[in-house]
């Protein structure tokens, strides 16, 4: 009879693990053509024609949340030739809501130099940006040197913000900005958010602020009367 030594057991038994080599070589073979749902939604954007193709297409790219997807939106949207098509995956920035695509799109959007990417941006950041947001902004504006158009469209955005998980940063830039414009943007993005949290905000910024002009002064009070309280913090 013949035996087995201890060393081809083992490798008869590997053996039996393992599927065929033929369907070994099939599965490492079909590995790599596999893609993953960015890269699907992204084929399906750059091939879509016509607004509801692209506007469909670039929804589900925009839902993937990442900064490479807001990246590639954004090269679509100003790449395409049809203003319709371009518009509509414009829209489809309202699928954004992660923290990291709301940060990627608000500089990718104001570092660049198209204003219907800018315009549609500023919609979008102004529901979804938080501390963070306001955070980034302020570095945007103190990178220096920041040329005067960077510095002009950081207020639009920071004028623009409504959503109150922003409240505390814009709080803090309202104490220390010292740039006119930029206090008062400030206070006008925490009277757009009218929580009684941002009311305190804006008050604790006229007690608190000795060197504020009379005309900024004045700007942030008639911000504070114009408050109309919301529910929330």
């Amino acid at each position: 009879m013949f035996l087995l030594s201890s060393c081809d057991r083992k490798e008869a038994e590997s053996d039996k693990a393992q599927p065929p080599r033929e369907a070994r070589t099939a599965i490492s073979r079909s590995a790599p053509s596999e893609k993953s749902s960015t890269e699907l939604a992204t084929d399906s954007l750059t091939t879509a024609i016509g607004p509801e193709a692209c506007f469909k297409a670039a929804s589900e790219l925009a839902k993937s949340g990442s900064p490479e997807a807001v990246k590639l939106l954004l090269d679509e949207a100003t790449s395409r030739q049809d203003e319709a098509e371009a518009a509509a995956i414009l829209d489809a920035l309202s699928h954004l809501t992660s923290p990291q695509a709301i940060n990627t799109l608000a500089e990718q959007s104001i570092r660049g130099k198209s204003p219907a990417v800018f315009k549609a941006a500023t919609e979008v950041i102004a529901d979804r940006a938080d501390s963070d947001t306001v955070d980034l902004l302020t570095n945007l504006l103190y990178d220096r040197p920041a040329p005067a158009d960077r510095t002009h469209k950081v207020r639009i955005v920071l004028q623009s913000i409504r959503n109150p998980p922003a409240a505390r940063a814009l709080g803090k830039l309202l104490l220390t900005a010292r740039e006119p414009g930029v206090i008062e943007s400030a206070a006008t993005a925490l009277g757009n958010i009218a929580t009684p949290n941002a009311r305190v905000l804006i008050e604790q910024a006229l007690m608190e602020r000795s060197d504020l002009t009379p005309g900024v002064r004045g700007s942030i009070q008639r911000t504070l009367d114009g408050v109309v309280l919301q529910s929330g913090d």
